[in-house]
């Protein structure tokens, strides 16, 4: 072969091959690096997720993900994290809802991405997605309390009201003793027209099975103040006065109805009786102060009970009580604020004191109605 064939074939065959072959190889070489920076991103915003630093994990596990859309682990810290960080314009919740769609499709089966759905469709009211993952946790517990209660909720909504009072039913027999399916029970008989005196005998129907319960028994007065029969609310509540409220929403229903039926009697001629209702407040007060769980909150909720009727030196008794229960709780100094008269408006009982079981705060829907 002459010099200049060799040299035709070197220029025009061999270096453009190995040139080639260069290229390729820094192509393989570019998508690990670009493969290893996306797990070193999932590492990351994992380590930053479980350390609770949402807005640092935030784009990191998008990064991960937008790669590794079937890892279902990823996906719903993406969700979590999501949820966590507010958007600007919102709309936080719906896209951490779609992250978790995407979980779930990728492994049906997957119970963190069905609660996390739960929540979301709860918060967001999307009230049919919320009924198809209800079902679905039914499906394997038909009697999950969290399940039943969003089915109770999206039947409402939807206003499936038969189907709502046969899941508030479910929900009684799956928690007995339970005073707040006992509000969805009449929250949804309500619903179907069930007129005052009926409720009132429903609540006192399911109250007889459960004689020692507080609460129930403060839903029962409830219902017959409703349907006016002021002196058997007010035989309801003295029964529920030899009681022990287990929480502090009961405690607070409790001196509502006391205050509400104490007005009525103060109207020349009213059926309400002349009973001193409130002389029974303060060994129901001291019962519960005794709870582990509601000590707290009841010194908050009797202190703003005495000072709304102008009792000032019972509601610092109170104050002072909670204080040398648990010191650092940031309710006593809101409370002393208001008592030294620095401010006009008491604190809102008794969310300082003990948030989850605020009265009135119900994270049943229907139950703030009783």
């Amino acid at each position: 072969m002459q010099r200049r064939t060799r040299k035709l074939i070197i220029v025009g065959v061999i270096v453009p091959a190995v040139l080639l072959g260069a290229a390729g190889a820094a192509v393989v070489v570019r998508r690990q690096q670009v493969a290893r920076s996306i797990e070193r991103a999932g590492d990351e915003g994992r380590r930053a997720f479980e350390a609770g630093r949402f807005q640092e994990a935030l784009p990191l596990l998008a990064r991960y993900v937008g790669r590794n859309r079937d890892d279902a682990e990823a996906l719903l810290m993406l969700a979590q994290a999501r949820a966590e960080v507010p958007k600007p314009e919102g709309g936080e919740l719906a896209e951490a809802a779609r992250y978790a769609e995407v979980a779930l499709a990728n492994d049906p089966s997957n119970e963190r991405a069905l609660r996390l759905l739960l929540e979301y469709y709860t918060r967001l009211n999307f009230v049919t997605e919320l009924s198809r993952v209800a079902d679905t946790l039914l499906e394997r517990d038909a009697s999950d309390r969290a399940a039943l209660n969003a089915k109770f909720r999206a039947s409402v909504v939807l206003g499936r009201h038969a189907d709502a009072a046969a899941i508030a039913r479910r929900l009684a027999d799956a928690s007995p003793g339970d005073a707040d399916p006992l509000r969805l029970v009449l929250e949804a008989e309500r619903l179907q027209g069930a007129t005052p005196a009926r409720l009132a005998e429903i609540a006192g129907e399911l109250t007889r099975a459960y004689p020692d319960n507080f609460e129930m028994r403060v839903v029962h007065a409830q219902t017959l103040l409703a349907a006016e029969d002021v002196r058997g609310a007010v035989a309801a509540l003295t029964d529920a006065g030899a009681l022990t409220p287990a929480r502090a929403r009961g405690l607070g229903d409790f001196l509502r109805l006391v205050d509400s039926i104490t007005a009525l009697q103060r109207i020349p001629g009213s059926a309400a009786g002349t009973g001193d209702l409130s002389a029974i407040v303060e060994p129901v007060a001291s019962r519960a102060f005794a709870g582990e769980r509601t000590a707290d909150a009841t010194a908050v909720l009797m202190a703003s009970w005495h000072w709304r009727a102008g009792r000032a030196g019972d509601a610092r008794r109170w104050l002072d009580q909670g204080r040398a229960r648990s010191a650092d709780n940031p309710a006593w100094a809101a409370w002393d604020s208001v008592l030294r008269g620095n401010n006009a408006t008491a604190p809102t009982p008794p969310t300082a004191a003990a948030p989850s079981a605020a009265p009135g705060a119900a994270a049943s829907p229907g139950a703030s109605l009783w």
